[in-house]
């Protein structure tokens, strides 16, 4: 149910995105699409490549290279996941803070750094392996058993963390439960 959540979720954003973005084509203006198959991600870095493509664009120019890029990649990936909850709760871009509250700036916050903590997992997973995970380079699409395996781990690691803010008639607690039962780690 959460992988089928999940996928469902991304149609939806990507749909809707690029409808608005065809509309905008058909009036002159150019503008790429804001998701590029973020379902066939293969590594959290690349998921967040191609998807909300015009936020990761903002949100790069104005927290994470300000704060100085790779020079403590970790707290400023953290930091700039953060500042993507504040975004999308503000009222500037998205849901509106007062309509969905202290709840929802949480949830928005949790989901952000849980995201950011896997994305910063990954780079130094790569890095120990001798990988340049967040080079442009790996961004061409070919098929492999290991491309596919990455693409199923990125795609469920997702889909558990969406369950954070797609779970919100269940007690926030327990939505860290419902991810631990989707890993076998708690009984049913």
């Amino acid at each position: 149910m959460v992988l089928v959540g999940y996928v469902d979720l991304a149609l939806v954003l990507s749909g809707t995105a690029d409808v608005a973005i065809l509309l905008a084509r058909l009036y002159g203006w150019p503008l790429e699409s804001p998701f590029r198959w973020a379902l066939l991600a293969w590594t959290p870095v690349e998921l967040w490549r191609r998807w909300g493509i015009y936020n990761r664009k903002v949100l790069l120019k104005l927290i994470y290279f300000p704060l100085g890029g790779r020079h403590r990649r970790v707290l400023n990936i953290m930091l700039t996941f953060l500042a993507s909850a504040w975004l999308l709760h503000s009222g500037w871009f998205g849901s509106k803070y007062w309509i969905v509250g202290v709840p929802g700036w949480r949830d928005q916050a949790a989901y952000f750094l849980l995201q950011g903590a896997i994305v910063c997992v990954w780079l130094t997973v790569a890095e120990l392996w001798g990988r340049h995970a967040d080079s442009a380079k790996e961004t061409g699409l070919r098929w492999s058993w290991a491309r596919l395996a990455g693409t199923a781990a990125t795609q469920v690691a997702a889909a558990l963390a969406h369950v954070i803010i797609l779970a919100q008639a269940l007690p926030f607690g327990d939505r860290f439960a419902v991810i631990a039962r989707c890993l076998g780690w708690v009984g049913r």
